[in-house]
């Protein structure tokens, strides 16, 4: 049986520029808030909301240049069909489009999207105008050769 599993959430290219850019805004921020209470002894909300947003700033700069990716933290982004159905979430905070290919009787192919008549005579569309390109192409290779293991009608 034919699967596919992407995980979308690519890994950042390691990169010693942001690196360094995460250093100086960390070092900047700091140095920042020394500077400010040593002439003024005591610096005011704003200032240590600035530097915290500035040592915040630093540390994704520098995580995202040492190549770990920060939207993992926060859930998943992929692509999965298999035997049973098809599970898309396109982003971290998107909802998951999920279809059981029990359900489905026709598949059709459209520019931006696959349109899935289910059992009831339901319609569900599956966009993929956000993806790349390549994970387009593989969606359908894996959705029409599923659709021909399954004997579903496929158009288009």
């Amino acid at each position: 049986m034919v699967c596919l599993n992407i995980d979308i959430l690519a890994v950042p290219k390691k990169s010693t520029f942001k690196k360094i850019s995460g250093i100086g805004s960390i070092i900047l921020a700091l140095a920042w808030l020394v500077t400010i209470t040593i002439f003024n002894e005591s610096p005011s909300v704003i200032y240590i909301i600035y530097c915290i947003w500035f040592v915040i700033y630093g540390i994704i700069f520098l995580l995202d240049g040492m190549g770990i990716n920060i939207m993992k933290w926060f859930g998943e982004a992929y692509i999965r069909i298999d035997g049973i159905g098809i599970r898309v979430k396109k982003g971290v905070f998107a909802k998951v489009f999920s279809l059981e290919w029990s359900e489905v009787e026709q598949v059709e192919y459209f520019l931006l999207r696959i349109c899935f008549t289910l059992s009831g005579g339901e319609v569900r569309e599956l966009n993929y105008d956000n993806l790349d390109y390549g994970h387009i192409q593989e969606i359908k290779r894996v959705v029409r050769l599923i659709s021909d293991d399954k004997v579903i009608r496929v158009i288009g």
